[in-house]
């Protein structure tokens, strides 16, 4: 077997060493977006508690920018359900990015390792 030219081990090992710290940097992001996405959630789930808590003829309003809007207390429930479903799947979303950048990282190490003791 012929041994492979120093600047192209160097090439690889640059390449490798520059995927390792975009996963590094994607983790840190997703990490950061699922976090926010956590809040979110929060918030929606204690806004649909509150809600849900309210007599049925109460008057129940929605921001809409600077405007409230009056909108029935089944349509806010509606509402909130499916935007706790959907924070749901963004941060099962994130969470398989995060899993897929944090494998990519742990098998950054030993091919470098290969790569030079090879």
């Amino acid at each position: 077997m012929s041994k492979i030219p120093d600047n192209v081990l160097k090439k690889f090992v640059s390449e490798i060493e520059a995927q390792a710290i975009t996963s590094q940097k994607q983790i840190t992001l997703s990490r950061a977006e699922r976090q926010n996405k956590e809040k979110e959630k929060k918030i929606a789930e204690l806004i649909s508690k509150e809600v849900s808590s309210l007599k049925s003829g109460t008057n129940v309003y929605s921001a809409i920018g600077k405007a409230f809007i009056k909108e029935d207390i089944n349509q806010i429930q509606e509402k909130l359900a499916t935007q706790i479903k959907e924070i749901n799947n963004e941060i099962d979303t994130l969470d398989k990015k995060i899993l897929y950048h944090e494998t990519t990282l742990a098998n950054t190490q030993p091919h470098i390792q290969r790569i030079i003791n090879g």
